[in-house]
């Protein structure tokens, strides 16, 4: 019998229809994005995991290849066992894995957004701050009902337009509910990112 393994973290709260999964950035902690999620919805529960790798000692969601990519089985692999850690996180919680909206961002997001093309999580709702496509795709699992949020800063270092501009569209091949928010800046989430990723969650509650 698979057993909880994961390092994460939980903070309660009144509002147990609408919890947030939190998925941190390369180097962070299960309770990175915690301030992001109260200001989202502060009734909201929480619940963080902690990525299992760990490179140049840095928390990460799955490792780079050798040529400096992305390690295509390990993103499979550690991806269905964080999806399996959340499904047994949330039921000894008494919370409903299919009531979940992620909140990640960065390397959490990746994995995120991954996971909602490739893999059949019971979340159905995202908010993503800087996702990037992982892999090129043209083949599309039906998405039908999942809602995604996500965001880009023009001048961001980390992911190009043109591949955010790739995963925009293969979300939206899988008949995904895609919005999109843009800012002037780089990899930092601003104030203006917050404020609308609040307003696109209250919105589809």
């Amino acid at each position: 019998m698979t057993e909880i393994n994961a390092n994460y973290f939980f903070q309660d709260g009144p509002d147990r229809k609408h919890p947030f999964l939190m998925l941190h950035g390369t180097g962070g902690t299960e309770r990175e994005l915690l301030p992001m999620a109260q200001f989202v919805n502060a009734d909201s529960p929480a619940i963080g995991i902690r990525g299992r790798i760990s490179e140049q000692g840095m928390t990460r969601y799955f490792l780079h290849n050798e040529e400096g990519g992305f390690d295509l089985d390990s993103l499979s692999k550690e991806t269905d066992w964080l999806l399996e850690q959340f499904e047994l996180i949330a039921k000894k919680l008494k919370l409903k894995p299919e009531d979940f909206t992620v909140l990640g961002y960065s390397n959490g997001a990746n994995v995120a957004a991954y996971s909602l093309l490739e893999k059949q999580p019971k979340f159905k709702k995202a908010i993503l701050y800087h996702p990037m496509a992982l892999k090129a795709t043209d083949k599309f699992l039906d998405k039908s009902g999942d809602k995604a949020w996500l965001s880009h800063g023009d001048k961001d270092p980390i992911c190009s337009i043109d591949n955010f501009g790739a995963l925009t569209s293969f979300l939206e091949a899988s008949k995904v509910d895609v919005t999109v928010f843009n800012h002037p800046e780089k990899h930092n989430i601003t104030r203006d990112e917050m404020v609308n990723s609040k307003k696109w969650y209250e919105k589809n509650l």
